[in-house]
């Protein structure tokens, strides 16, 4: 069995097959309702943490160049440092692929890892 996942179209596919994302499940269960939220703002909101999400990945694997980091990022990933110190979490697996051969839906944990050892 073959995962693998298309970043720009954000899709899952097994064996070639496309298969649905846990958050596409969520958005037609009906759970996720962004309808209220203004567009524009919507997008930027979006591309901070898409942003930010890759800050802390790259700050995890040690890949992260700190001092080209823009201030708004800066302050995120501050909170993330610190929540790792004071959980004591050390991520064990960052973006973790998985597929549910039961249900037949994928996605990626952003983090697995210890806490407080």
């Amino acid at each position: 069995m073959e995962l693998t996942f298309d970043e720009n179209k954000h899709q899952y596919k097994v064996d070639g097959v496309l298969i649905p994302s846990v958050t596409q499940i969520i958005k037609e269960a009906g759970l996720i309702d962004l309808s209220f939220v203004d567009e524009d703002l919507l997008e930027y909101k979006s591309d901070i943490g898409t942003k930010v999400h890759l800050t802390t990945e790259l700050y995890d694997l040690s890949e992260l160049d700190e001092k080209s980091l823009h201030h708004t990022l800066a302050g995120y990933l501050k909170s993330w440092v610190k929540f790792r110190e004071d959980y004591q979490f050390v991520p064990t697996q960052i973006e973790l692929m998985l597929y549910h051969r039961v249900y037949n839906y994928a996605g990626k944990i952003d983090r697995i890892g210890t806490l407080s050892g």
